[in-house]
């Protein structure tokens, strides 16, 4: 895939550097498509020539991302946690192996911050303030992610391959003009009309020229290591 479906990763990552510092206004990159564009395949067009393509149910998907805390005085902080709300992605798995891909994406204005069912979900030990909470959102989307300029995150999959523990395929994410590609092992289960996708991918900060932000020292930082958890389930297009 030539372009980059909207994901989810790298926005994490920035949000834990949203808090301390704000970030420079990168120059727009000319190879990231607009929402016209999208997806960059055309997935309706091999679904009707009967290939088996899914798209995205976004009510019984989840994405979220865990930025954890560290140091000698990481009682002084919070971890937190970032849910992808109303992702769109397709997902073609018809034909040879090495022509499967997926593209998705979704809206930087719908990221939830701190949301109390994930909080509890992932065990983080602390209790921020609704202030706290919008503060933090607040500075993911103005100073990290520059949510007006770039709406949108992606990921996109390719080159899938069987392993031992089920499939592994290489993915990009992108996040502004930023981007991070690596080898990931997931679950992947097709039923006649439904696909389920699991996974836990871990990416750092500094994969995408990000800097983890440390204080007094480094005694309170930022870990560089995401969690990023995906339950993905698609429904076959007709």
């Amino acid at each position: 895939m030539r372009h980059a479906t909207y994901l989810p990763i790298a926005l994490l990552l920035s949000w834990l550097l949203s808090a301390c510092q704000p970030q420079p206004v990168p120059e727009p990159r000319p190879d990231l498509p607009a929402e016209t564009s999208w997806p960059a395949y055309d997935f309706k067009r091999a679904a009707a020539s009967g290939l088996p393509v899914y798209s995205l149910n976004p009510a019984s998907s989840h994405i979220d991302v865990v930025v954890r805390r560290e140091g000698s005085l990481a009682r002084l902080g919070h971890d937190h946690v970032v849910a992808a709300r109303d992702a769109q992605a397709y997902l073609l798995l018809g034909g040879p192996m090495e022509n499967w891909r997926a593209e998705m994406r979704f809206e930087a204005e719908k990221l939830d911050v701190d949301p109390v069912e994930e909080r509890a979900k992932y065990q983080l030990d602390t209790d921020p303030d609704a202030d706290a909470i919008r503060g933090t959102r607040r500075n993911l989307l103005d100073k990290v992610l520059d949510a007006q300029r770039w709406p949108w995150l992606g990921i996109e999959i390719s080159d899938f391959k069987r392993e031992d523990s089920g499939f592994s395929a290489r993915v990009r994410f992108l996040v502004r003009d930023a981007a991070s590609e690596g080898r990931y092992v997931f679950s992947l289960e097709q039923a006649a009309n439904s696909v389920a996708v699991t996974g836990t991918v871990l990416l750092r900060q500094t994969d995408l020229g990000l800097e983890p932000f440390s204080a007094l020292g480094g005694a309170l930082r930022v870990s560089d290591q995401l969690e990023i958890h995906l339950e993905l389930n698609g429904i076959r297009l007709d």
